[in-house]
């Protein structure tokens, strides 16, 4: 489960820290893993067009994020990392975990791209509820169905 010295933190675009942190994100977080995964694309940009990141730090150091985006049809994860140190220790799900409850405070489904090889995410995904909605050339569609509106009681 998540260590003791790990605390997460939310932040919007309004936050006075908010371009601090996704600089620090982009150079530290994403770059790693881009480049374990094969990464070639200029991924700028991942974190500054968020509406919402969910940041862990440990003690006062970055070490994962989750970036946030409202769309038409409810919340996108757009994006989830984590320093390799950081991996398969709860924290990925944590964060998770604090965009599901956001999602739910505000009556969205939850969205989330997963590519194919990533299979800790898929993992991930499936033990938080996700259902596999589509398949894309190995670019999956997993949906949290939470929106309670329309739904019998």
């Amino acid at each position: 489960m998540v260590k003791n010295d790990i605390n997460i933190k939310v932040y919007t675009p309004k936050d006075r820290k908010f371009d601090d942190i996704c600089s620090y994100l982009e150079k530290n977080i994403c770059n790693e893993n881009l480049s374990e995964n094969g990464g070639t694309l200029n991924y700028s940009n991942l974190t500054y067009g968020s509406d919402l990141l969910i940041v862990a730090f440990d003690k006062s150091k970055p070490v994962g994020y989750n970036s946030i985006v409202l769309i038409e049809d409810g919340v996108y994860i757009y994006q989830i990392a984590l320093k390799n140190e950081y991996k398969h220790k709860g924290i990925g799900t944590s964060m998770m975990q604090v965009a599901i409850d956001f999602a739910n405070n505000i009556d969205q489904n939850v969205f989330a791209h997963v590519r194919d090889y990533n299979t800790a995410s898929q993992k991930m995904m499936e033990g938080l509820g996700f259902k596999k909605i589509s398949d894309n050339k190995g670019n999956y569609l997993y949906l949290l169905d939470q929106k309670k509106i329309n739904k019998s009681h």
